[in-house]
């Protein structure tokens, strides 16, 4: 659930920018009726500020992760090598992004480096997949 929730956090600014970013643009550049609410409404939408409503999503996905992460890295020590290696990675990640999130809260971390920050941690996936991948060759090559 934590999972199909953090894809859903990635998929409503996804599909808003896609839905609304055209009308908006149109009606500005028109100076149709409702065209000064547009403008506020692409402001919101602007993907390069960590304080957006776009990029706002983004680390809410990213925090699910996080959660997700955190309830499976234990359970994953019980399996393979690259198991516990994807568990611990994840359990590292999640605890970071906590860290991170409390750092942020705190006035810790300043809106210009907010991106740096949160998209190294996420930079951990990629040993994830890396582990997960010799996981899943090794369960095919057993399936054969």
């Amino acid at each position: 659930m934590v999972v199909l929730m953090s894809v859903m956090a990635f998929l409503v600014p996804k599909f808003s920018a896609v839905w609304t970013l055209p009308i908006l643009a149109d009606t500005i550049t028109a100076g149709a009726v409702g065209a000064d609410m547009a403008d506020s409404l692409l402001l919101i939408m602007n993907v390069t500020i960590p304080f957006s409503l776009y990029t706002t999503f983004d680390y809410l996905g990213f925090w699910l992760y996080a959660v997700f992460a955190l309830l499976v890295a234990i359970p994953m020590f019980q399996g393979s090598l690259s198991t516990k290696i994807a568990g611990a990675t994840l359990g590292f990640f999640g605890l970071i992004y906590h860290v991170l999130l409390v750092a942020l809260f705190m006035g810790e971390i300043v809106p210009a480096d907010i991106n740096t920050a949160f998209m190294n941690a996420a930079t951990l996936f990629i040993v994830v997949i890396i582990a997960m991948l010799i996981n899943f060759k090794a369960a095919m090559a057993s399936e054969s």
